[in-house]
């Protein structure tokens, strides 16, 4: 199922290869407690939604995207740091795109039976 290709995607980034999180495009994803992804993909990540449990840094040596409908962060979201600012180097830049529509009660995000509504971090 979907745990099962999240969990495929975050070992094989975390062994360097990166490329089977294509593999998640339009699904929940959840990066558990335990993991540290590091997002070193060159093309967009399209997600349907994004849990972080654990730790989500985006390398900073190239632009990065995520799109997705909306983040949830337990953990940490990293997009540079005050020490390494992201693309203060490079010139890159990160880019999160939330999308969706505030009329769609399908996509609203609960937390504790609050109502986070959608398009939200």
């Amino acid at each position: 199922g979907n745990q099962e290709k999240m969990e495929a995607a975050a070992e094989q980034a975390q062994s360097g290869g990166g490329r089977r999180l294509a593999e998640v495009t339009g699904l929940d994803v959840e990066i558990p407690a335990e993991d540290w992804i590091i997002y070193d993909l060159d093309e967009p990540l399209e997600l349907k939604s994004l849990t972080i449990f654990g730790k989500l840094s985006f390398d900073g040596n190239a632009s990065r995207t995520i799109k997705t409908g909306d983040i949830v962060v337990w953990g940490m979201l990293e997009v540079g740091t005050e020490a390494a600012p992201f693309g203060a180097e490079t010139g890159a830049v990160a880019r999160i795109v939330l999308r969706g529509s505030v009329y769609d009660t399908e996509s609203y995000v609960y937390v504790e039976e609050e109502t986070l509504h959608n398009k939200v971090i």
